[in-house]
């Protein structure tokens, strides 16, 4: 065996995270507070074994002392935790002879990572990985199996949450046989095993896929792809579907080209309640067509049909067409740039009702745009909040608030709670499908813009929407007809851009009055730091059935400073406020400060959080200290 000189370094690392709330209710105040602090040694080398075309391989490994005390406190009541463990991570990766036709690549590592989150204590991740792959190199058969092991277990280190583990064990075998460079022949098999623990999740599951694509015409531009699907699935949620697809793209000329697709599914899928299992059987088809007419002019059209018939009787039809014209043009002051499209669509339901779930639907909050759930009847009763880790369960009115108009729901996020701006989450709720009723809606959208050289742009948006319903049982169901216009105004000139915006909708469901004015500025200094300025404000009233007004602004400073070679210093501060007449007034503040210092092989990193919070429920303040010293060699 032959390695080469090692490499590594020696750190150690302190975490302290500290918040508070104070609230203006007759609920008690809370505090917590976290220290964590990690001694850790990493070696990392490479080498091979007899020959490096045997077996080549690059290993490294890190080995450590973490201690962790925390303190939290609510009202009288105080309650304190401390304990300390190992800390073990490595890494391993090799190639088996690697200038062979029949090679093979190996695997096997272990990491672990501290992720604070808002109001509760760090979540620790392990994450232990095993696999191998071979694969057998040729010109005609390529062909690979591959083995994965995945298991994570994630830790809350504070004593009020338990500990969760996610099992991933998969097996991939993928051949094709080539005809010829433009047609393939793949079949690919796929085995997993899924086990969660404390959330009985657990399934098996068998998927096979049989693929062909063949391209043709002149340049090989134009394609037909055969693809067949089976997928079984056993356990928590049973699943079996077939699914086959046809895809055809035609190139008929440099500026004309068409797209056609068909697809068959046929799927049977369980329940993780009670509810009847869903079969449904849908047939799809679509065309597009799309022309260049000029350089600065394209338009495409495009039709589909869908059809879905269900086991309990419930039958939905959709027809729709669409067509749009995109225009630039060069002109004596600039560009102008225009876009229209104009659709019909129309639904048909017969039958009828009946429960369906919606269950790890992955959502993204962005202040202050609210979470929108567009399925119509959707049962919030049954709204459950998690974390993309599936671990905290968040709570309605202490982490979001949940307002259904018309027919649509809007989950909003509580600034003091536990949720984090830009935060993604997983959802799972309700749903009632069935019904009988046609809906049409014919809808158009238009922009316009004219971008002068010397940095001004004015632009328009319009969309207009108009549907009709008829219907015998209509529950839930309630037709929108829009017609927004937005008129705005952007300015460039070297790094400053202005940007002023008012939007007028009218709706019978979402009616709204909008200005909105942004200002961003970015700025390279000559003594080599870098700035960043930027300003929102945004005032919206909202009107009947909403009645509703709200005013958010948001000022944001950031600053990079490379004072030596070694030496960066970096810094962020951020300011927003919301007043809104239904959910009441918040305010906050967050500062960043950061440090890195490099001194030979001595690293140095310092960063400082805090953050402050306020709004008619509870004063929230959080801060973190996170100091890094490493010794590299």
């Amino acid at each position: 065996m032959h390695l080469t000189r090692p490499d590594g370094y020696a750190e150690m690392v302190v975490r302290q995270r500290r918040r508070s709330q104070e609230p203006k209710t007759d609920t008690e105040r809370t505090e917590y507070s976290e220290t964590i602090i990690e001694e850790n040694l990493a070696l990392e080398t490479e080498g091979y074994l007899y020959h490096p075309g045997l077996f080549e391989f690059a290993l490294s490994g890190l080995f450590g002392w973490v201690q962790h005390s925390a303190e939290d406190i609510a009202g009288d009541q105080r309650q304190t935790s401390s304990d300390d463990g190992t800390v073990r991570e490595y890494s391993l990766q090799g190639e088996i002879l690697k200038r062979r036709d029949i090679r093979g690549f190996v695997r096997a590592r272990r990491d672990r990572s501290l992720e604070p989150r808002p109001f509760q204590s760090s979540l620790e991740t392990t994450t232990t990985d095993y696999g191998a792959v071979w694969r057998y190199v040729h010109d005609k058969t390529p062909t690979s199996l591959r083995f994965d092991y995945t298991e994570v277990h994630f830790d809350p280190l504070g004593d009020l949450e338990e500990d969760h583990r996610r099992k991933n064990t998969g097996i991939l075998f993928q051949t094709e046989y080539r005809f010829s460079s433009h047609s393939v022949l793949s079949l690919d098999y796929k085995h997993e095993t899924v086990e969660e623990e404390p959330r009985a999740r657990d399934y098996d599951a068998d998927e096979v896929r049989l693929k062909h694509r063949w391209e043709f015409g002149r340049g090989f531009g134009s394609w037909l792809e055969t693809d067949v699907n089976y997928r079984n699935q056993r356990g928590f949620l049973d699943l079996e579907r077939f699914r086959w697809r046809q895809n055809l793209r035609l190139q008929h000329t440099d500026r004309l080209r068409s797209r056609y697709r068909f697809e068959m599914l046929d799927r049977t899928r369980g329940s993780l309640t009670d509810l009847e299992p869903i079969g449904e059987r849908a047939y799809s088809l679509f065309g597009s067509l799309e022309h260049r007419l000029y350089d600065n002019l394209v338009s495409q059209f495009s039709a589909s049909g869908l059809t879905q018939d269900f086991d309990t009787g419930a039958q939905i039809d959709r027809l729709g067409t669409q067509a749009t014209f995109n225009y630039r043009r060069t002109n004596p002051w600039g560009m102008l740039l225009g876009d229209y499209s104009f659709h019909v669509n129309a639904e048909d339901r017969v039958g009828p009702y009946q429960a369906a779930e919606r269950f790890d639907e992955a959502h993204i909050f962005s202040e202050p745009d609210p979470v929108v759930l567009t399925e119509p009847r959707v049962d919030i009763s049954s709204i459950v909040i998690r974390d993309d880790d599936r671990i905290t369960v968040y709570l309605e009115t202490q982490d979001f608030t949940v307002h259904k108009i018309g027919d649509r729901v809007e989950i909003h996020r509580v600034p003091t709670g536990r949720i984090a701006d830009g935060q993604t989450v997983l959802i799972d709720y309700l749903v009632q499908i069935g019904g009988t009723y046609r809906l049409t809606t014919v809808g158009q959208m238009f922009s316009l813009r004219q971008r002068f050289d010397m940095g001004l742009s004015p632009y328009y948006r319009l969309r207009w929407q108009h549907q009709r319903l008829s219907a015998d049982n209509r529950a839930g169901i309630t037709p929108e007809d829009i017609s927004d216009h937005v008129f705005g105004l952007e300015f460039r000139r070297g790094p400053l851009t202005l940007t002023g915006e008012f939007q007028t909708r009218y709706s019978n469901i979402t009616p709204l009055d909008s200005i909105r004015v942004a200002v961003d500025y970015n700025r390279r200094f000559r003594f080599g730091a870098t700035g960043t300025l930027r300003a929102r404000w945004m005032e919206t009233t909202y009107g009947a059935p909403n009645d509703r007004e709200s005013t958010f602004y948001s000022a944001e400073g950031r600053l990079r400073y490379p004072i030596s070679r070694g030496l960066l210093v970096e810094g962020a501060a951020l300011y927003h406020s919301e007043e809104d007449s239904l959910s009441g007034s918040d305010d906050g503040v967050d500062l960043d400060l950061s440090l890195e210092w490099l001194i030979r092989d001595i690293e140095v990193r310092v960063t400082y959080e805090y953050g402050r919070y306020n709004d008619d429920f509870a004063d929230s303040e959080t801060s973190a200290l996170y100091i890094q010293v490493r010794r590299n060699f």
